[in-house]
């Protein structure tokens, strides 16, 4: 869990901060300061990794703070939230993770978050001694390998490359030389496709073994039966928590947020074969679901923030769920969010429109009316 500090010496600013904050599990907010002097003195002991950092504060300027901070604790990550763009050349001299302009806007907020996460575990992996195999199928599939440097097996051979997608779909059952022949090679079985796909199964095993893969990391059986180690492929990884975890609690919604962070695009994104149709549909269905299970996690603990932005990462892979747009209007069904509600309905009514030629219920039309007065009238 990474420590942060939030130094702004206006308190609607700390407390937007500290909100935005708290829907991540993975970060702990050790303290909030309108007194950077003070922050300073806290930070002997506790030694944060983030700070959250203003610039035009009394007593010490944001940026002066920054290179103290980088100076005293090495590694330590600093992100500029200000209303100045103007000092965003010379704050860039302590090499912050970000520069972000105030009023915040949240999607902007999120997505420097997740990259600040990621960073952090690719930091975890490099700290390791030994390279560490990595199999992608979220996005595009890629197998690689972390150590000093990074690097990719080159899987250029068609036959090869959907060979090896079709027992990662297929992964930990045995699977039949026919059923390989018929998605290979249309169901031709014969003595010349018989040997094309032995070849195909050595050679893939051979290039495996080449890159330095370890068999008690992902092997290949002779009954073409693909095993795979917890924590190298983000698919496989997914698609056994899903099938393990009927609930979210907290021994597991950690867990849940790294899959939801390891998916970075369709699986196999690229690849066009036709017998993966049923497990896109499958996959888009559960991530759907997790997606929905973490909102109302974090709903249910008060926790609207990490609920928001579950809900509003659903919508960044899937902009036509009704779901998923009617719950983000239930949660900014309130005075304090009115302005949110008024965002979201109106993108809402529009892919309604566009889409089915219809409106939204009328309830949600009751509230928009009903804000958008008040904005109107404010």
């Amino acid at each position: 869990m990474l420590q942060v500090y939030i130094i702004d010496d206006e308190l609607p600013a700390l407390q937007e901060l500290g909100y935005l904050l708290r829907g991540y599990p993975e970060l702990a907010v050790g303290g909030m300061f309108k007194n950077p002097l003070e922050a300073m003195k806290k930070m002997e002991q506790d030694k944060p990794d983030v700070v959250f950092l203003d610039i035009d504060m009394p007593n010490i300027n944001g940026i002066e703070l920054a290179l103290k901070l980088q100076e005293l604790y090495q590694g330590v990550v600093i992100v500029f939230v200000t209303a100045h763009a103007e000092f965003s050349l010379e704050a860039f001299r302590t090499y912050p993770l970000d520069y972000i302009l105030k009023p915040v806007d949240e999607d902007r907020f999120h997505q420097t978050i997740r990259h600040m996460l990621q960073q952090h575990r690719l930091r975890q992996t490099g700290s390791r001694k030994q390279s560490t195999i990595s199999l992608r199928c979220f996005g595009k599939l890629e197998l690689s390998r972390e150590g000093e440097t990074r690097e990719i097996m080159k899987l250029t051979n068609r036959k090869m490359r959907e060979l090896f997608a079709y027992l990662i779909v297929h992964f930990g059952r045995e699977v039949s030389r026919k059923e390989l022949i018929d998605v290979l090679f249309e169901g031709v079985e014969d003595k010349k496709t018989i040997n094309h796909l032995h070849v195909t199964v050595y050679n893939l095993r051979n290039m495996l073994e080449s890159f330095g893969v370890d068999r008690s990391h992902l092997l290949i059986r002779e009954s073409y039966t693909l095993e795979v180690a917890p924590g190298i492929c983000d698919y496989i990884d997914f698609v056994n928590f899903i099938n393990t975890h009927a609930f979210l609690d907290a021994g597991n919604v950690q867990a849940a947020e790294h899959l939801i962070e390891s998916y970075q695009g369709p699986f196999l994104g690229g690849e066009d074969y036709i017998w993966v149709m049923e497990t896109w549909n499958w996959l888009d269905r559960r991530f759907e679901a997790l997606l929905f299970q973490l909102s109302a996690y974090y709903q249910a603990r008060g926790q609207n923030s990490g609920a928001e932005r579950h809900l509003k990462r659903l919508l960044e892979i899937n902009p036509w769920s009704e779901a998923a747009h009617q719950a983000l209007l239930d949660l900014y069904m309130q005075p304090s969010k009115a302005a949110r509600y008024c965002r979201q309905y109106e993108i809402y009514a529009q892919m309604l429109e566009k889409e089915l030629q219809v409106e939204p219920e009328e309830k949600y039309q009751v509230f928009y009316r009903r804000y958008s007065r008040r904005k109107q009238q404010s």
